[in-house]
Parts: C-alpha cells; structure tokens; sequence
C-alpha cells in the first residue's frame, strides 16, 4: 500500500517509521474529530509547513511534533484520561499553565490544554481550519466582533461543536478581558466550571514592572484560584509540587533563553513562525509535555544546537544586514504568511517583543523563580516575561530595550480591532517609538486568523513600510560613518 497524506505529513515532520506506524490510527481519528480533511492535511505537507517554518532544524521539526501530537490529543485523550477531569487553559497563555500544570504533576490522569493556542497554532497554522472553530461560535450566536476575538471563538466553537466536552475553564484576567465572558458562555453552553486569576495592569505610566500591591494581589488571586480547582478536582497541590513546578520551568527558561541568543546573530538562524512555538509552552499547558516537560528542555537544546550550526555556517532566514523588524507580544500567531511577506520584501520580521529575552528580562525572571512558592514567583515570572501584561510605559521601557539589544530597525504593532486592551496600547507604542526615530506602523488586522482583510493589500502595505525601514537604516548608517 502506497503512502498517503498523513504517511507524507510524519515524514516532513521527522517522525521515525515504527513512531509513525503506531501514531497513524490516532493521527487520523483525532484530525477527523477536528474537522481535518485529507485535503487540509495536504495543504499543510505541500504549503503551509514547508513555507512557514524551518524544517531544516531538527529541533524545530521535533516541536512541531510536540503541538501536532497536543493538537491530535484534543480529539483523542489516553485511556487514563477519558474518564478524568479536563482542565483548560483559557484564553492568552497568562496563568494558564501554572493554574494547570501543577494538577497534571499531582494526578498525570488530568487532562491540560490550552485549546485556543493549540486550534489556532497547530489547526489553523498548519491545516487552515481555524475558521470552522469560529464560524460555530458565531452560529451559535456569537457576533462578528462583539463578545470576543477569533482566539477566544475558537475555543467557544469547540464547544459548540462538542468536540470539547464539559471542562474547567481556567481562565486569567491579566490581559483580555472577554476570556471570563466567553467561560461564562461555555458554561451555558454544556456547564463547564470557571476558575479565574486576576491581575490589576493598570498602573501609572512611570511605575516599575513589580509594582508589589498588584503583585501581591495577583498571587493571592492565583492562589485562591488553585484551591478552587483543588475543591472541584480532590487533587491537592502540596508546597513539593509547587516546588517541582517552579524548578522545571527555570529549567526550561533557561533552555529557551540559550536559543533566543542566536536571535542577536546576523543573519538570524530562525523565523518568527519558529519563534512563537518554541516560546508558547512556557505559558501554555501542553497535554504532551507535561507533568516533567523533560522532552520540552531536550527539544530546546537541539533548537539551540541547530542554531548554533547555522551561525557557525552563517546560515539564515534572511542574507547578513537585511533590516530588522520585530512584532508587538508575538508574531502575527494565526497569520503565517506575514513573515515570507516581510522576507519577500527585504526585511527580517523575525523578532517578538514577546520572546526577545532582554538582560533586565532575563535577571528579572531568574529572581522570580528561584522562590518556590508558586504563587510568588509566578506572579513576578509573568510580569517580568510578558511585557503585554503591564501598563504601556512599561511596554515602551522593553521594547527600546529590545530594540537596542537585539539591533531592531522597526516594529511592527500588531493591531488587532476588537481587543479593547491591546488596540489603544499598539498605537501608543507606535506613536512613541516614531519619536524615538525607529519606524513604527499600527495596521488593523486580525492575530489569529486571515478572514479580516485582503492578503494583497496587507503585502502592500508591508512593501510600503519595509522600504520605510531600509531607508531609515541606511541613513542611520551613513550618520555614523
């Protein structure tokens, strides 16, 4: 029997032929279950994947493994967990992993998703099927651009659709304020509970990242928010699982801070699609890495060996001394074809305020979790490493952070209309860094998803503001002899 779709998908992703040969059956129940046609699977193996990321690197081969097999999971969880609670991790990674990680290491029977990132990451990026995850929410009554984003109408749709079934929604409001909304909808849906952590951002324009009152009360709202789950699970989280939590992940972010290094290399060895995956667990509750993440810390060091080989050869996304752009939070997550775009029109967007790990980032975070106490030190991990959970000014400190650490030549703020928090934020940000001499552009499109505007008329205004930038670096040169 010749190969099919799904043989041609694990072979560009690298499985193994035994790894894929056992893989296949739950590889295909678990697409059908998503609404994963063989078409759109061929549109992943013949476009999307070769187009968008560096499968050159194995490590980023080897990840893109790790969010296909979490995206496969959804439809089709272990035997364990078939007859076990589900926890979910709402919208914006946020607390999401740190409200569902520790009950994955006490009962690894539990099952933990961020549905939202891995239906927008792996089911929209690579199968392009995102928008039927939308489409249901909006058929059920959600409306264009009302109570919630594309990212939080997929989750919505999964439910709608029941491919989700009855959950605890665990949700932070430190960003988005529609993601309590939208549990809310999901519990009237199908009954799923809702846990929510908050923390207050809205600090004045000089205040320091760890303002220790909205800090404090962060961790006490985390906290509550645990006991929470605790009570509607019977799983307990001890100060040794706390423990255990914090140590792996300074473990990881050290893993990742040695990959985001080589993003200070010219030519870049990796893009920004590369960028966003290997960012994400972090934050996100990924079913398939947990409870140790040990296979997590080992695909990041082979990212960062990869890197290392491609700078020693002085291989790159892009030729040596093409202008650098970076993106507000996270390259466009649902919109792959921005990068190739900006390449296409001879500039780097590459960069993320979101992943770029600054020197100040990097010893902010380092103090934050060598406490284990869970509580403390995720509250200060979050606002040290997620610069979009803090007021503007604080956004505007780290970028021209980044901007001078990582040689940035312009930022892209990536707009998205209806979230009322990060509209205002991305045209301040733009406004400010124009007075800093670094070229700055707000466009109105959508994060997670392609349905918003016309392709061709977002290359147009890409080509327009790449010669910006080349123009802008070029003087910038000249000036300094």
């Amino acid at each position: 029997m010749g190969k099919d779709v799904y043989d041609e998908l694990m072979e560009l992703l690298g499985w193994e032929p035994e790894e894929a040969r056992d893989f296949k059956p739950e590889l295909k129940e678990g697409l059908k279950k998503l609404l994963v046609q063989p078409e759109d699977v061929k549109l992943a193996v013949k476009e999307r994947l070769p187009k968008y990321f560096t499968l050159d690197s194995p490590g980023m081969r080897w990840l893109l493994r790790i969010w296909l097999r979490d995206f496969v999971r959804l439809g089709c969880p272990t035997p364990e967990e078939k007859d076990r609670n589900l926890l979910i991790g709402g919208i914006f990674p946020n607390v999401a992993m740190l409200q569902c990680l520790p009950f994955k290491v006490a009962d690894p029977a539990i099952q933990i998703h961020a549905t939202d990132w891995v239906a927008d990451h792996v089911g929209e990026v690579f199968f392009h099927v995102g928008w039927k995850y939308a489409e249901a929410a909006e058929r059920a009554g959600v409306g264009i651009e009302q109570i919630s984003c594309s990212l939080n109408k997929m989750r919505i749709g999964l439910h709608v659709l029941g491919i989700i079934p009855p959950s605890i929604q665990v949700i932070g409001r430190c960003l988005c304020d529609d993601a309590p909304n939208s549990a809310e909808l999901i519990n009237t849906l199908d009954g799923s509970k809702s846990s929510i952590a908050v923390r207050v951002r809205d600090t004045g324009f000089e205040a320091e990242m760890f303002e220790p009152l909205a800090d404090e009360y962060f961790a006490k709202s985390l906290e509550r928010s645990i006991h929470e789950v605790e009570g509607w699970t019977g799983v307990k989280i001890t100060p040794q699982i706390q423990a255990e939590c914090v140590k792996n992940m300074f473990k990881c972010f050290q893993a990742m801070t040695k990959v985001i290094e080589f993003f200070k290399e010219d030519p870049v060895p990796l893009n920004g699609n590369d960028s966003v995956l290997f960012n994400l667990p972090l934050v996100c509750p990924l079913d398939v890495l947990a409870p140790d993440y040990m296979e997590y810390y080992d695909c990041l060091n082979m990212i960062a060996n990869d890197c290392k080989e491609r700078v020693d050869k002085g291989i790159g996304v892009v030729p040596k001394g093409t202008p650098r752009i970076a993106s507000t939070i996270i390259v466009p997550f649902g919109q792959p074809d921005l990068v190739p775009m900006f390449h296409e029109a001879g500039c780097s967007f590459d960069f993320s305020s979101g992943a770029l790990i600054t020197k100040k980032i990097g010893a902010d975070t380092t103090r934050a979790l060598m406490n284990e106490n869970l509580y403390k030190a995720f509250a200060e991990y979050y606002c040290a490493g997620e610069i979009v959970l803090n007021d503007v000014a604080s956004m505007h400190r780290t970028q021209m952070d980044q901007t001078r650490e990582f040689k940035i030549d312009g930022w892209f703020q990536g707009l998205y209309r209806p979230c009322r928090c990060l509209i205002q934020h991305h045209y301040i940000l733009s406004k400010w860094m124009e007075k800093e001499g670094i070229p700055s552009i707000a466009p109105s499109c959508d994060l997670y998803m392609d349905r918003d505007y016309p392709p061709e008329k977002m290359r147009t205004m890409i080509e327009t503001f790449a010669e910006v930038v080349k123009r802008s670096k070029a003087e910038k040169e000249k000036k300094q002899g």
